[in-house]
C-alpha cells in the first residue's frame, strides 16, 4: 500500500520490517531465528512473502524467504481463514524445487554443513571416535532419508537437537553453515549477497 499510494513512511517501515526478518546476514538470520516473529502469521504467509518479494523486486528477502518454504508442499495452494488462498507463482516453484535439490546434495559435500558427516577420517581435536562415528551415521540416515535439508542448521539443532556433537564436529559444521549461507542466493538462481539490490 505504502509503494501503490505513495506514502513514503509506511512504505520505508514495511521494507525496513520486511528486510529485518529475512535478511543478508548469516549472523542477522541468527538473530532473527531466536525471536519470535514480529510479523502475524497465517497458514500461507510464507508462500506471501515469496510473491511479495518476487513481485515487487525485493531481491535482498528472497533468499531467505524462499530458504523458509523448501519444505513445505510447493506446487499446493493454501487457503487462509479469511478466504483468500495463497501460493507460489511459477517462477518462484521452479527456483525452489531446483534450489531444493541443489541443496540436498550440496550440504553433504565437503567443506559444507553436513559434509563432515560423509568423511571417515576424524578431527585429532574429536575425542570420542566410536560415539562420533554413530552420530555421523545416524546424521547422514536422519537427512538422507526424505531429503531433509539442514543446510542453515546450527550445529546445536542438527537432526533435530537428537545428536551432541563434539566440539571438532561442531566447528566443522558452524564453518560449513557460512560457506552454505554465502552460496545461498545462488541456489535460487540470484546474483550473490552483495550485488542483491532491491528494484522497488
Amino acid at each position: 500500500l505504502g509503494r501503490k499510494y505513495e506514502f513514503k513512511d509506511l512504505f520505508d517501515s514495511a521494507m525496513a520490517r520486511l528486510t529485518s526478518q529475512y535478511p543478508t546476514t548469516l549472523e542477522a538470520y541468527d538473530a532473527i531465528q531466536a525471536t519470535i516473529d514480529s510479523f502475524v502469521l497465517y497458514p500461507g504467509f510464507d508462500f506471501d512473502i515469496v510473491a511479495l518479494d518476487s513481485e515487487n523486486n525485493i531481491w535482498s528477502a528472497l533468499p531467505c524467504a524462499y530458504y523458509g518454504v523448501l519444505e513445505r508442499q510447493l506446487f499446493d495452494t493454501i487457503e487462509n481463514k479469511n478466504g483468500t488462498v495463497s501460493h507460489l507463482p511459477n517462477l518462484d516453484v521452479r527456483r525452489c524445487v531446483v534450489a531444493h535439490e541443489m541443496l540436498v546434495v550440496k550440504q553433504f559435500q565437503s567443506g559444507y554443513t553436513l559434509g563432515w558427516a560423509r568423511e571417515w577420517d576424524f578431527d585429532d581435536d574429536c575425542t570420542d571416535l566410536p560415539r562420533c562415528r554413530a552420530v555421523r551415521e545416524a546424521i547422514l540416515n536422519w537427512y538422507s532419508e526424505d531429503a531433509m535439508i539442514g543446510a542453515l542448521e546450527q550445529p546445536n539443532e542438527i537432526g533435530g537437537n537428537l545428536f551432541e556433537l563434539c566440539g571438532a564436529c561442531a566447528q566443522n559444521a558452524a564453518v560449513g553453515r557460512q560457506k552454505m549461507w554465502e552460496e545461498l542466493p545462488e541456489f535460487f538462481d540470484l546474483s550473490p549477497w552483495n550485488e542483491l539490490k532491491n528494484d522497488v
